[in-house]
């Protein structure tokens, strides 16, 4: 098979000339190529050595309170994460 070479400008001029339906799909298939890659990608030596690293510093002080129990969230397909808006009754 030969090797096709597109510079990103010439990808970029072709999607725009698209209709917007086109233009999604193409955006929904390469987000989840670029999902699947990311999750499956082993993370390479300086990311590992990083990650496992022991920095010795002692844990956070969170003072007599504790950790605070923050907000509950969710992630949403577009928008990325969003603060779920506590229902009535709860606080």
């Amino acid at each position: 098979m030969a090797l096709l070479e597109v510079t990103v400008e010439q990808i970029l001029a072709l999607i725009r000339q698209l209709s917007l339906d086109s233009k999604q799909a193409i955006f929904e298939t390469l987000r989840q190529e670029m999902a699947e890659s990311s999750s499956s990608a082993e993370p390479d030596e300086d990311s590992r050595d990083w990650l496992e690293a022991n920095d010795g510093w002692p844990d956070y002080d969170w003072g007599t309170a504790g950790r605070p129990q923050g907000l509950p969230v969710s992630c949403v397909p577009g928008q990325g994460i969003v603060i779920i808006e506590a229902s009535d009754g709860e606080s």
